[in-house]
């Protein structure tokens, strides 16, 4: 089970929507976003079908991710850098983070914990520097589907950028497209064990 945690409804789309779509082919998927606005809500709906994957939607806080961490008994979580260049990525980070370290020590899950890309790869810090490129050359077309299903966003825009970003990726593991993460430490661990 893969479980992504996100701040808005077109962030899993967008950072990681075509390794969403991979790993659906093999095992399960769900995304838990935050509450956001009706539109927003069906958008991401639509983009749950084509990238197949279970969409949650309410509040984040550590005790929502808790609770959802010991109900779907995720082995892999993906969700936002601590140091996104969006606050609103940050703040959900440090929760899922917070949870992901207490759901360990209970149940010793999850697994690993991943940072998706972000704006041109951009951190506050620095840029991203991935652990983890994963190829979605067979699965691009069904991200860019998702993203353009949320016509209240600037679709262009991240359809263009990931692309770019996916392209770029892409050309560091001898491939059209890729998607990058980094392996967030787990109770001061690092897997690098591959999630396929």
């Amino acid at each position: 089970m893969l479980l992504g945690i996100f701040a808005h409804s077109d962030d899993a789309d967008i950072w990681c929507g075509g390794t969403l779509l991979r790993y659906a082919e093999v095992g399960s998927v769900a995304v838990f976003i935050d509450h956001c606005d009706m539109q927003r809500v069906n958008e991401a709906r639509c983009a749950a079908e084509v990238l197949k994957y279970r969409l949650v939607v309410q509040e984040i806080s550590r005790a929502s991710v808790v609770e959802m961490i010991l109900e779907l008994r995720p082995s892999v979580i993906f969700t936002h850098h601590f140091d996104d260049v969006h606050p609103d990525h940050r703040r959900v980070s440090a929760i899922v983070t917070a949870a992901a370290i207490e759901t360990k020590i209970q149940i010793g899950l999850p697994r690993q914990i991943f940072a998706c890309d972000s704006y041109a790869s951009r951190l506050r810090s620095a840029t991203i520097e991935p652990t983890m490129l994963i190829s979605i050359d067979n699965w691009v077309e069904g991200k860019i589907a998702a993203i353009s299903m949320h016509e209240s966003q600037p679709v262009e825009h991240f359809v263009d950028m990931s692309l770019r970003q996916t392209a770029f990726w892409g050309l560091r593991v001898g491939c059209k497209h890729a998607e990058a993460f980094v392996e967030l430490p787990l109770l001061g661990r690092i897997s690098n064990s591959a999630i396929f």
